[in-house]
């Protein structure tokens, strides 16, 4: 009986380290696994390889890609897309009306700014309006000038209305000729002015190809 008891108390102790002994192992190896997962989430992430600049096109190149010929039935389609949807009409308009307001405000005074801002932005030909919209149009910049020039020859006829002599140089006998003279001049050079303004916005961005990637990453980056 004895020799019996002391078998089964040996067995139990064996049992009893064997299952210590596995419980062990299993941590060991619960441990391991886990280190080089955590070891992989801390490591830092190397960084993007940086992309090649993009090659910039010779001045000739550049000249031949931007001076494209106008696709004239589809601005004409997309032009009241562009009126609504860009600066390209409504800014140079609202810089002449309020040229055109300020000159009459100040009729029969002699301020060099105000004459300045007339003759840029109302007095036949406007350049200056026609030019920014050129600028601001993503496409139709000549029709956008055309417009924009028209809107600023309404401005000028308005103004040679009420004050024909308020330092346009108008008497009021040449006041028909001058206002028929806008109404068909400013358009004309407008559309020519505008044309050349969407050619040298095109120019520009060929031949620095990397200031658009530039703005689109900066673009991405405050949408985020």
């Amino acid at each position: 009986m004895a020799r019996a008891k002391r078998t089964q108390r040996a067995d139990a102790r064996r049992r009893y380290r064997q299952a210590v002994a596995a419980e062990e192992s299993s941590g060991d190896a619960a441990a391991t696994t886990a280190i080089p997962t955590a070891a992989r989430a801390d490591r830092p992430r190397s960084p993007a390889a940086p992309t090649a600049p993009a090659e910039r096109p010779s001045v000739v190149a550049a000249f031949r890609s931007s001076a494209s010929p106008a696709n004239i039935r589809a601005d004409i389609a997309a032009f009241p897309s562009i009126a609504r949807g860009s600066k390209a009409v409504w800014v140079p308009t609202l810089l002449s009306v309020a040229a055109g307001a300020v000159f009459v405000a100040f009729a029969g005074q002699d301020n060099a700014i105000v004459f300045l801002a007339f003759n840029a932005l109302v007095q036949p030909p406007p350049m200056a309006t026609a030019f920014l919209a050129g600028i601001l149009a993503p496409r139709a910049s000549w029709l956008a000038g055309g417009v924009v020039s028209l809107l600023s020859a309404v401005v000028y006829a308005i103004v040679v209305a009420i004050y024909p002599s308020a330092g346009t140089s108008v008497t009021p006998e040449l006041r028909a000729q001058a206002i028929l003279f806008a109404l068909v001049a400013s358009p004309l050079l407008g559309v020519a002015v505008g044309a050349f303004a969407g050619f040298y916005r095109r120019f520009l961005r060929t031949t620095n190809p990397s200031s658009g990637r530039s703005n689109g990453r900066k673009g991405a980056t405050a949408r985020r």
